[in-house]
């Protein structure tokens, strides 16, 4: 998932969301679209990226540190 840039920023994910995103069934396609055209939320220090599909929501909470911003979890709600 490295390579991925959004607001001049570099985006890494940590293990834990990788292993979060798996154990609820996210697919890594989704979380790479949510991360690249997926809306952005910056709340108290740490950043949403939230993206509506057809069955479900996708919400990559975020923290930044230096020069990259890197994925700490994964949710999924359902609609």
């Amino acid at each position: 998932m490295l390579g991925l840039e959004k607001e001049n920023l570099k985006i890494i994910l940590s293990r834990h969301a990788l292993i979060r995103a798996m154990q609820r069934g996210i697919h890594p396609g989704l979380i790479e679209d949510t991360i690249k055209t997926g809306k952005f939320k910056k709340r108290k220090g740490i950043t949403i990226i939230e993206k509506k599909f057809k069955e479900k929501i996708i919400k990559c909470i975020a923290k930044k540190e230096n020069e990259y911003l890197k994925i700490i979890t994964i949710t999924c709600d359902k609609k």
